[in-house]
C-alpha cells in the first residue's frame, strides 16, 4: 500500500470475511521507501506485527502502529483455505 508520503502509522485494522480471521495468517511490514514507477527493484521492508489471536466471524484484527515514518505498508496473508460459506471466494 503506497501511503504517498512518509506517515506515522498509528494502527492497522483488518476486517475479516467469515472465519478467515481464525484460519489465515496475517503479517504486516513497512518501508520508508516507495517504488519508483520505472523501477522493478524490491523495497526493503521491516516486520511490524502479526495476527496472534483468532477473530470471530466477520471480526476485526487491530495491530498497534510504530514510531518510525512509513511510505509503504505490505500485508501478507498466508494459509489460504476455502471459505466457510461454500461460496468459493
Amino acid at each position: 500500500i503506497d501511503l504517498r508520503r512518509p506517515c506515522k502509522v498509528s494502527a492497522i485494522r483488518v476486517k475479516w470475511w467469515g472465519d478467515y480471521g481464525s484460519r489465515n495468517t496475517l503479517q504486516v511490514f513497512s518501508s520508508i521507501e516507495a517504488r519508483a514507477e520505472d523501477s522493478s527493484g524490491d523495497l526493503e521492508f521491516t516486520p511490524r506485527g502479526r495476527r496472534i489471536s483468532d477473530v470471530g466471524l466477520n471480526g476485526w484484527t487491530e495491530l498497534a502502529g510504530w514510531d518510525e515514518p512509513s511510505r509503504s505498508v505490505k500485508l501478507e496473508l498466508g494459509n489460504p483455505c476455502p471459505d466457510c460459506f461454500g461460496l468459493n471466494k
